[in-house]
């Protein structure tokens, strides 16, 4: 099981990834490089609460059922990379900037979850 650091290192390290891909050639890696970003921001939410997941279900499980907002913003990124994976849908510009904008919101939910104001 990772510590909380070892998923937030993970995440810093996709997310240089993501600022290095092309963007307008690849939408599809953007969408999947931040699903995988979001997945251990929230990973270390999982740590802190002493969860351990074996599957994206039992992830999205976890936060539907204790963190609602995070889950909004998180499962909607969550389908979009299954898509973009397994369905072969095509994703676009528009989809790969909504894909941003959930990691970023995704980034300021899980701040105030870990670091609640006093």
């Amino acid at each position: 099981m990772a510590t909380q650091q070892e998923h937030w290192n993970q995440a810093v390290s996709n997310e240089r990834f993501l600022k290095e891909i092309d963007h307008p050639r690849f939408p599809d890696w953007i969408v999947v490089a931040s699903f995988y970003t979001a997945l251990h921001i929230v990973g270390r939410i999982l740590v802190r609460d002493g969860v351990t997941v074996y599957s994206h279900q039992e992830r999205n499980d976890y936060l539907r059922a204790n963190y609602r907002n995070l889950f909004r913003l998180y499962n909607p990124l969550c389908q979009l990379s299954f898509d973009a994976r397994y369905v072969c849908q095509s994703i676009d510009l528009k989809d790969s900037a909504f894909a941003e904008s959930l990691l970023d919101r995704i980034h300021i939910e899980v701040e105030k979850i870990l670091n609640p104001p006093a």
